[in-house]
């Protein structure tokens, strides 16, 4: 079965400090975006609310260090010819996840995960998709 996870940064100072990200199931009602969580350190299901910008799913892969990789992660790949950096995204003609590269889409299904490392996120680190002249 396929695992459903959610992650976003948190917009309240509730259950982690503003801007930090939380995991859990992302909901949004009457126009409030909040990410729900079991395991936050409260009885029962707790919520934090998030900015919705911020907000990525799990693809159901993880990188060479066994980290979970989210929509919007940036990615290093270590293909046959060389090496790809590129940002996580979703796909709608394709309804996949893919790696967004300079040179187009690469699909998860042609990388391993040893092959891959995630070395930051478009929110935290959008420099690093800077093109270097």
């Amino acid at each position: 079965m396929r695992e459903i996870l959610s992650r976003a940064k948190s917009t309240e100072k509730m259950i982690k400090p503003i801007g930090d990200w939380v995991y859990g199931f992302y909901v949004c009602m009457n126009g409030k975006y909040k990410i729900y969580n079991k395991d936050f350190p409260m009885e029962g299901w707790s919520n934090c609310r998030v900015d919705p910008e911020t907000v990525g799913q799990y693809i159901g892969k993880l990188d060479m260090s066994e980290n979970q990789i989210f929509e919007g992660d940036i990615l290093y790949a270590f293909m046959a010819y060389g090496t790809e950096i590129g940002k996580v995204v979703y796909n709608i003609e394709a309804a996949g996840y893919y790696l967004e590269t300079d040179e187009g889409l690469i699909g998860f299904d042609e990388l391993k995960s040893s092959d891959i490392v995630i070395v930051g996120n478009i929110y935290d680190n959008p420099n690093l998709l800077e093109v270097k002249e």
